[in-house]
């Protein structure tokens, strides 16, 4: 999560309309994009998702949103994944209990996609969509 706070930094923050297209060979490209709607909290909102092509459709692989907090020190907080390919989607049942299981459970998943891409994400190589 650090990773999409340091390319939100880089491109001058979270602002409606934002729509980034992250290139990271080998990996699959992903998009962040800054959601009409806020987040339950209130809070401006971000989805983070790869995208697949299967039969002229895209396909979420997977897609995650998160709050932008501004307390304290800037973070982010999971609140929905979904991943077409296993026909799953979720939101933490226990939203406002911090650290219930589900929060949890979605916290590991962004991590473990932080960690994959960290090492060649190209700060500069990415692209505004209109």
């Amino acid at each position: 999560m650090k990773t999409i706070l340091d390319i939100l930094v880089k491109v001058g923050e979270c602002h409606p309309g934002l729509c980034l297209k992250i290139e990271n060979t080998p990996y699959m490209e992903f998009v962040i994009e800054a959601m009409d709607k806020s987040g339950p909290c209130g809070l401006p909102a971000l989805s983070v998702c790869r995208y697949s092509e299967v039969n002229g459709d895209l396909m979420r692989d997977p897609e995650m949103c998160f709050e932008l907090s501004f307390a304290g020190e800037r973070h982010l907080t999971a609140y929905y994944y979904r991943n077409d390919f296993l026909g799953r989607d979720g939101e933490p049942a226990a939203l406002f209990y911090p650290q219930s299981e589900a929060e949890r459970h979605l916290t590991g998943i962004a991590m473990s996609l932080q960690r994959r891409p960290r090492h060649r994400l190209p700060l500069a190589g990415y692209a505004w969509f209109s």
